[in-house]
């Protein structure tokens, strides 16, 4: 079972034995018992296990349930340390939002494929005012290089 499941199942008997100890407390005060003590000192008992019990189990889903996110999130950074010069590293812990992830990892990729770090940095740059060298990006052909190699 995995823990979600025995979590749940925890929480429910906290919630039972918290539920069994009110009902016990509740029939004392009705009934009257001539053991009246014991009765309540049970109930108190019930009560107080129980609600560890539901209260441990919740805070066990939590913790699993945070220790998944980072994980999920973890493998993410971790690609992005592992592959990252210290400059790009900088600029990751620098911008933690996502999309500043995503640039960052984009740059690396283009770093990796296209040259060097600082080349990849100066076309980001060049991008981004608008400075585009036609001599650099490729341009659509033209038909009539089209129509040259369908005719070959």
């Amino acid at each position: 079972m995995n823990v979600k499941r025995i979590s749940l199942f925890r929480i429910l008997a906290g919630g039972f034995l918290v539920y069994t100890g009110i009902q016990l407390i509740q029939n004392v005060r009705e009934y009257a018992p001539s053991n009246y003590m014991m009765m309540y000192i049970f109930a108190v008992a019930f009560i107080l296990i129980g609600a560890f019990i539901a209260l441990w189990a919740v805070r066990a889903m939590l913790k699993e349930r945070k220790q998944a996110a980072e994980m999920a999130t973890e493998g993410v950074d971790d690609q992005v340390v592992e592959e990252a010069p210290p400059q790009a590293i900088e600029e990751v812990e620098k911008d933690l939002s996502l999309a500043g992830r995503a640039a960052a990892v984009q740059r690396l990729a283009n770093a990796e494929g296209n040259g060097s770090d600082i080349e990849a940095e100066e076309r980001d740059q060049q991008e981004e005012a608008g400075d585009f060298n036609t001599a650099d990006t490729e341009v659509m052909p033209d038909v009539s290089e089209i129509e040259e190699d369908k005719a070959e």
